[in-house]
């Protein structure tokens, strides 16, 4: 054992702030202590401090023996290896609160040593500067600069909390293991029960079974301590639920210039039209592309389905009005996933890839294609565009037009475009807009807007066959059904 400690002499504060055992944590406790043994009577054991502010020192022989023996094993021990970075934040995180305020006292005063060093001064200078200016220790500076010594700036805060102060990790207190998991086991479904109906279940199980049955304040107290808040929303709310849990990735296009990135996306308008060629009522679909920097539609086409052949079209009109872009965001969707649009591309699973098979129309032109996220409607930024053409261009007019008016002419143009539904476009009602004639620039606008978005995707001819037994009679359709023929 190694003859004294590395620091014989203590003011009442370090001792205090050292942590030895038999000692008092505080300064006011320690000075009690001296008062009581008579520290300052022992000669050539208390001297007059020489640091600012004053004070008495005591000599480190005047500890008790357990303390004594602490120190000098103090002395020889190896240096103690610095925690983690995490380690350290969680440390902090159970500090008490007055002592997360010293600690960002502490990195205050690190913070005007380094400001003076920068000046030009030295460490020693600025350490004594600060020291003189504050009423601390000087040697205090310097072990809070050896706490920190080779850690990131950004983590002083986290290293400079006093570890005495952290509160003690309690364990929750179980009256039975066996009991605590039988209730766990019943409460992490999917059906999501009350705890109160789990515990219910548990004690008739217990019962049975000759377990003791803990009260239900101390299994709820074991269950929030052992069972973590990401564990608990997994089993008892599924995998999407355990996904919105965490922050979303916040989208900056800021640094994107125009064709960058175009993206692509079906729409399919919630209203039942009728179609040429069509028996019954369909829902029309709309394929539109858009620029992910800017937000504008650069083209789109109707059809009655999805499919590759629409797509086709659209990025033709796409390339001949804008060129060919760099990248192109797609939905995961096999009218897009076709090998006449995307074949050759490495991450395209949606259909048996080939060696042999021709390059699809984007590789060709060098585009690199990007699949969205499927079943993730956040992933694709263009779904909000029907929603902003209501919001910004008609409710505009709206607002300035209605508003000392009834609630009945808001309601008949509102109606139209299904405000409160996101991209549900009922197209029968919006094509009425346009027998209104308004001379609102705005207006204009909008339903210019509303023409240009129709697109002729083909027609056909069709024959009806009528007869009749003669010529008073009257004609009768005749239905030929090509599939019997």
């Amino acid at each position: 054992m190694a003859d004294g400690p590395r620091q014989e002499w203590w003011s009442a504060a370090e001792l205090a702030d050292a942590g030895l055992p038999d000692m008092p944590g505080s300064k006011r406790k320690v000075n009690d202590m001296a008062a009581r043994q008579n520290w300052r009577g022992r000669p050539g054991k208390a001297r007059r401090r020489k640091a600012v502010g004053g004070g008495t020192e005591y000599h480190w022989t005047l500890l008790p023996m357990r303390a004594r023996l602490a120190l000098t094993a103090r002395a020889e021990a190896p240096e103690e290896q610095t925690v983690g970075r995490d380690e350290a934040w969680a440390d902090y995180e159970r500090a008490t609160a007055a002592a997360q305020k010293k600690a960002g006292e502490r990195l205050a005063v690190l913070a005007e040593v380094e400001e003076i060093e920068t000046a030009g001064m030295t460490r020693s200078l600025a350490v004594t500067t600060v020291a003189t200016r504050s009423g601390i220790a000087a040697k205090s500076i310097w072990n809070w600069f050896g706490r920190v010594e080779g850690i990131a700036q950004a983590d002083w805060l986290a290293y400079l909390v006093d570890r005495r102060s952290l509160r003690p990790k309690s364990a929750p207190k179980a009256a039975n293991a066996a009991f605590c998991d039988i209730v766990k086991s019943d409460f992490l479904r999917l059906s999501g029960p009350s705890l109160t109906s789990c515990y219910d279940r548990a004690v008739r199980i217990a019962e049975k079974e000759g377990l003791s049955v803990p009260p239900i304040h101390q299994v709820r107290a074991w269950i929030k301590a052992t069972i973590s808040e990401p564990v608990l929303i997994y089993h008892r709310k599924g995998v999407e639920a355990l996904r919105r849990y965490y922050p979303h990735q916040t989208r900056d296009k800021s640094a994107m210039v125009p064709l960058e990135c175009v993206q692509g996306d079906y729409h399919r308008f919630d209203v039942f039209v009728r179609c040429p060629g069509e028996k019954d009522p369909v829902r029309v679909q709309m394929v539109v592309f858009s620029d992910v920097y800017s937000g504008k539609i650069l083209a789109w086409r109707l059809d009655v389905t999805a499919n590759s052949h629409t797509v086709q079209l659209a990025l033709g009109d796409l390339i001949e009005r804008y060129g060919v872009p760099w990248n192109a965001l797609l939905d995961n969707g096999r009218e897009f996933a076709a090998k006449a649009i995307t074949g050759g591309t490495p991450t395209r699973f949606r259909f048996k890839i080939d060696d042999e098979d021709i390059p699809g129309l984007l590789p060709l032109l060098g585009v690199k294609v990007i699949w969205a996220t499927p079943y993730s409607g956040q992933s694709k930024p263009i779904e909000r565009a029907f929603r902003d053409l209501c919001d910004r261009v008609i409710d505009a007019c709206l607002t300035d037009w209605a508003s000392d008016a009834r609630p009945e002419l808001r309601t008949i143009v509102e109606r139209a475009f299904n405000t409160d539904k996101e991209g549900q476009i009922n197209r029968a009602e919006l094509f009425s807009l346009r027998r209104l004639n308004f001379d609102d620039e705005r207006w204009v606008r909008a339903m210019k807007a509303i023409e240009d978005a129709i697109r002729v995707v083909g027609s056909k001819t069709y024959m009806r066959f009528y007869r009749r037994d003669n010529a008073q009679a009257a004609w009768q359709a005749v239905t030929i059904d090509m599939a019997k023929a």
